[in-house]
């Protein structure tokens, strides 16, 4: 089964746009008409599968599974390669795993004694039950319970994990326990009168909370305080969900509409009408594009959206990270004291100032708020000299200073130039301009309205404060030791002939602020390893064709060699028995079609329906020594398999620590060696 394959479905495909309100449109809709009613859905993807009475259903209303009593509960594996369903009557259930594209019966988990809720770990890992008291996780390819922990006697009836697999929320009918999910303790507890939905943010920094009486509840999830509650949204409510960017909440309201709130600017609330919908939610096709989902009796509609605001927030903030990243670094040649005079509190407050307003500008006229429309002039105040300027686009106004015998050239406005615009985004989420020139062709003068100073920024994220500037300083002359070990390994690469200038291998440290499990802010070393080879090397220094051991690759050796350099070395203070490390492999393949399968001896290992991430999406991909390799999926797996492997033989080190390794796998759509390789990235968790 290969499960990175997606099968073609009939549809009936809508360009006309459905009745919507606000500014979003409806690009393109997608219709799969339903003989039989849909209860519950799940989806894997962009497919989805839905329940009726005592049997399943895939999107074409094929049946998928039969049962002996009523379906409760589905929940499809986030991998997509199983699901799960809850069924039975009052308190005799039970919990059936099926392979999801497989007519072979499904497999019930012994040992649950009262089970009244499932969900599956974001890594697809674990099924988590909840069962007479007890959240069960348990391994979803071999059924045994891997860990519990108690909850107490209530039957919750949901249960929901977020994306990062640190919280489980637990729903009940007057409450939601959130727990941390690794150490099995309550982190809080939130008096609910009858949840309808509850939802993570795809960051998984805050967690939503919709009630039947029409309030929405935002909170954080680093301390579960408060961040924005919603009332009155609607008569009936039901399927909270958000959007990837985060900065709109969805559910549905009153059986008539999915409902959008911008949780930035709460008079912004397009909708979507559909008669008769029970359930939404975004999903996204293998090409990642992303559609609302909707179900009705009789129809599962997917539809295009266009026009939500955008998050420039979340846009600026990760851009100015990048920026402040690279700025933050020692240079080469630049002494400690240089550097700490270049470097210091002031400086990085002023430089991410300075970032900011170069990002929040550059959204602004990309935007199209450069063209200000219709410019009115306003009030004038001859005492002061102040003159209100209307710029239209929805930016606030701006005041100039204006003396009393210029103003009769000024006219209606109209002939003014403006040049030199630099803008902010505010905490709603929408741009005002802090700087402006204004030219007067009339009188041919130039007016300046500056506003730089005094803007608040406690809305983005700061947390640079959390990393002293020894700590920097120390992150600093390891990246450059770093360097020094790269620029050694390659030159005795090049002196071998192992490789040439074609090669170019990148080491990049950077200090990431975060919140583990606990709530407790901590700080993670990362060390990015990549390289590139150009076309013309790229033949004979990395992966031939078909080939993925590291051994065919000179520039993966080289970059291995680096990676064993800097443990002997600078990574020596992080190797703490226990202390855990994410190692993030990428494993590249180019678009050469695998015509015949690929001998695999097995000296890797076999890998049966393995959780990895293929261009962005999590999915398994097995490999045996029977079957070979028959794809470039495959082939870029077993390339990122291979790393791992010299990884373990080069670093006995990494016996002593918690590590985990995270598999993704990218396919490129040209062809070509250069697409043939592979990448590293460190991330020692809450090193400082």
């Amino acid at each position: 089964m290969r499960r990175y394959k997606y099968f073609l479905l009939t549809m009936s495909i809508i360009l006309a746009s459905p009745s919507v309100t606000g500014q979003i449109m409806v690009d393109k809709m997608m219709k799969y008409g339903q003989n039989i009613k849909p209860e519950l859905i799940d989806n894997y993807r962009y497919s989805i599968y839905f329940t009726n009475n005592k049997k399943a259903y895939n999107l074409k209303g094929y049946e998928i599974a039969s049962l002996g009593n009523k379906i409760q509960a589905i929940k499809v594996n986030p991998a997509g390669y199983s699901y799960a369903m809850l069924w039975g009557k009052k308190n005799k259930t039970k919990v059936t795993i099926n392979a999801l594209n497989s007519n072979i019966s499904g497999r019930e988990i012994k040992g649950l004694v009262s089970p009244s809720a499932i969900c599956y770990s974001p890594d697809s890992r674990h099924l988590i039950v909840a069962d007479k008291g007890n959240i069960k996780l348990i391994d979803s390819k071999t059924l045994v319970l891997h860990r519990n922990f108690a909850i107490g006697d209530d039957m919750p009836s949901e249960l929901v994990v977020s994306d990062n697999g640190y919280y489980i929320a637990v729903v009940y009918e007057n409450r939601v326990d959130v727990y941390n999910l690794n150490a099995g303790t309550l982190r809080q507890s939130f008096p609910v009168s009858v949840p309808t939905s509850v939802a993570f943010t795809a960051s998984s920094e805050c967690i939503g909370l919709l009630g039947v009486n029409g309030k929405l509840e935002i909170y954080s999830t680093a301390d579960f305080k408060p961040i924005k509650k919603c009332e009155d949204i609607a008569s009936t409510t039901s399927h909270l969900f958000f959007h990837p960017e985060e900065n709109y909440a969805g559910f549905v309201a009153d059986g008539n509409r999915v409902q959008f709130i911008n949780l930035h600017d709460l008079s912004d609330q397009p909708s979507v009408y559909e008669t008769g919908v029970s359930d939404a939610r975004f999903v996204f096709d293998n090409h990642n594009n992303m559609y609302l989902a909707s179900v009705t009796d009789t129809n599962i509609r997917y539809r295009e959206l266009t026009g939500f605001s955008q998050n420039y927030i979340l846009l600026i903030n990760k851009k100015v990270e990048a920026l402040m990243s690279e700025w933050i670094k020692m240079r080469p040649g630049e002494t400690e004291v240089e550097y700490r005079q270049r470097v210091n509190e002031e400086s990085i407050s002023r430089q991410r100032e300075l970032f900011v307003r170069q990002e929040s500008s550059k959204l602004a006229l990309t935007a199209g708020l450069g063209n200000f429309g219709m410019v009115t002039l306003g009030r004038y105040n001859p005492s002061d000299g102040t003159l209100i300027i209307s710029l239209g686009n929805n930016l606030p106004d701006i005041y100039l200073k204006v003396p009393v015998e210029d103003m009769p050239g000024f006219g209606d406005g109209n002939n003014l130039q403006f040049s030199n615009q630099v803008y902010m985004v505010t905490q709603e989420n929408t741009f005002k301009l802090i700087y402006v020139e204004v030219f007067n062709p009339t009188n041919g003068k130039t007016y300046i309205f500056d506003n730089l100073d005094g803007q608040n920024l406690d809305f983005l994220n700061t947390d640079d404060g959390f990393v002293s500037l020894d700590l920097i300083l120390q992150s600093s002359r390891q990246d450059v030791i770093l360097q020094d070990i790269k620029d050694r390994i390659m030159e005795e690469a090049r002196a071998a002939n192992r490789i040439s200038d074609h090669t170019k291998l990148n080491v990049d440290t950077r200090i990431e602020v975060g919140v583990d499990a606990t709530g407790r802010r901590i700080r993670n070393y990362v060390v990015d390893f990549a390289y590139e080879v150009d076309a013309e090397g790229s033949a004979t220094e990395d992966f031939p064709p078909g080939k993925y051991r590291v051994e065919d690759s000179h520039a993966a050796e080289s970059m291995l060699q680096i990676i064993r350099q800097a443990f002997i070395s600078e990574f020596a203070n992080y190797i703490v028995p226990g202390k855990e490390l994410i190692i993030h492999i990428t494993g590249s393949a180019d678009a050469m079609p695998v015509n015949r399968a690929i001998s695999y001896d097995g000296f890797l290992g076999e890998f049966d329906e393995e959780p990895c991430k293929v261009n962005g999406a999590l999915t398994t991909i097995s490999v045996n020594h029977n079957s070979g390799i028959q794809s470039n999926e495959e082939l870029g797996f077993m390339r990122a398999q291979a790393v791992q492997k010299k990884m373990s033989e080069l670093l006995p080190e990494l016996a002593t620590m918690n590590v985990g390794y995270r598999h993704n796998i990218e396919v490129a759509k040209e062809k070509g060696a250069q697409f043939r390789k592979i990448s590293v990235s460190l991330e020692f968790i809450d090193a400082f």
